[in-house]
């Protein structure tokens, strides 16, 4: 990722990023990641849930936030991640290994380099798991509050086969530290996480019945950061802070540990792309009649979480009239941005800032059809230049 320096702004003013628009020397995207948002977002976590550890995943290009807010405890996948986080000096006893689905040669690296905590969900993976100093978490399945239809069906281990699950791994002399559970983002209602703490504490009666000592707890990801989203995650948090307390309660001396990598830099980032064409067809979508098409200057970019549009340049009273399909510039059918909504009117040549860009937008940027990752500008106001400079 191409980097510009970082940008001296005033809080809500447009203008750096108007600057920045018009400074560009040809037409390409480029992002906008917001470290004072970054700091919020630490911030609003702790206040909400300080009983609660957060873990960051590599792929969200977090590291900025560990040397200011001593956030080097690392949730990874595969081994490149592990490589990325252990060259920058992070201690093996803050990384967990979370893929409940692991190649043997890079559970061979991890054990040669001192990273013992690790997820698993069956018995086919503990097989597969060869150290004997590995520090295990079973990943359970996660049911929906209402149907009690499992939201997740990659990974997690069914209620019904957590007892078998643990009682070989107890055989087999491993050692299962904890529970892990992760709630996917599209199902964010509370109750769900209420539900998940609760068989989580069954999972862990299990445990500790047949002989494990078991002291961690993670309650994984999903937590939805983005702009217009914090009323939805404060809901989150009481729910949770309300299940933990009843079924963690702190006198048991538990580590309760997250992955809230999605919420923090959701909204943190922005990406500003210029309008390169658009036609008006006609259609009826929705009862609306018309339809105006545009195309804007980025790779494929598909499923944004919840962006919304905004102008940079005048005018700035544009009412959102104009039933509009938003295309990317590859050549790539799928390539629509959103389809059949409500925006302001454009006109070619000018730059729009879509919000909501960081976390999973910003890792499917892609290069197809030649286009480069955009650039990140990171922006900071001047009363904390200084402690933004060093990352």
């Amino acid at each position: 990722v191409s980097t510009a320096a970082i940008c001296i702004i005033e809080i809500n003013s447009k203008v750096p990023i108007r600057e920045s628009a018009l400074l560009q020397e040809r037409n390409e995207a480029f992002f906008i990641c917001d470290l004072n948002d970054l700091e919020s977002k630490v911030k609003l976590w702790r206040r909400e849930l300080p009983r609660v550890t957060p873990f960051f995943g590599e792929r969200l290009s977090l590291f900025c936030l560990s040397k200011r807010y001593r956030l080097s405890f690392s949730f990874l996948f595969f081994q490149n991640e592990l490589e990325a986080v252990l060259d920058i000096g992070v201690s093996p006893e803050r990384i967990l290994y979370a893929s409940p689905v692991k190649c043997s040669s890079h559970l061979k690296f991890a054990s040669e380099r001192g990273v013992t905590l690790m997820a698993f969900d069956s018995v086919e993976e503990l097989a597969k798991i060869k150290d004997e100093n590995a520090r295990l978490l079973l990943r359970v399945d996660v049911v929906d509050n209402t149907n009690e239809v499992s939201t997740l069906t990659k990974f997690g281990t069914s209620a019904h086969e957590v007892e078998g699950v643990l009682n070989l791994a107890f055989k087999m002399g491993r050692r299962v530290v904890g529970i892990l559970f992760h709630v996917k983002s599209a199902h964010h209602d509370p109750d769900t996480f209420t539900l998940a703490v609760k068989h989580a504490k069954t999972a862990f009666d299990i445990g500790t019945r047949l002989g494990f000592q078991m002291t961690v707890l993670s309650i994984g990801g999903g937590f939805l950061g983005g702009t217009r989203m914090q009323d939805s995650f404060l809901k989150v948090c009481e729910a949770i802070r309300s299940a933990i307390d009843i079924h963690f309660p702190p006198s048991e001396g538990l580590e309760i540990i997250a992955e809230p990598g999605q919420f923090l830099v959701t909204s943190a980032y922005s990406l500003v792309v210029k309008v390169l064409h658009k036609r008006k067809r006609s259609a009826k979508i929705g009862g609306e009649r018309g339809c105006l098409q545009t195309g804007i200057e980025v790779g494929r970019l598909t499923k944004l979480c919840r962006p919304a549009f905004r102008y940079v340049q005048p005018p700035f009273d544009r009412p959102l009239d104009v039933l509009t399909t938003v295309w990317g510039s590859s050549c790539h059918p799928g390539d629509c941005v959103i389809a059949g909504e409500l925006l302001f009117d454009m006109s070619i040549g000018e730059w729009l800032l879509i919000d909501n860009m960081g976390a999973y937008a910003v890792a499917r940027a892609s290069g197809f059809n030649g286009h480069g990752f955009p650039p990140v500008n990171y922006v900071s106001t001047s009363a904390k230049l200084s402690s933004v400079q060093g990352i």
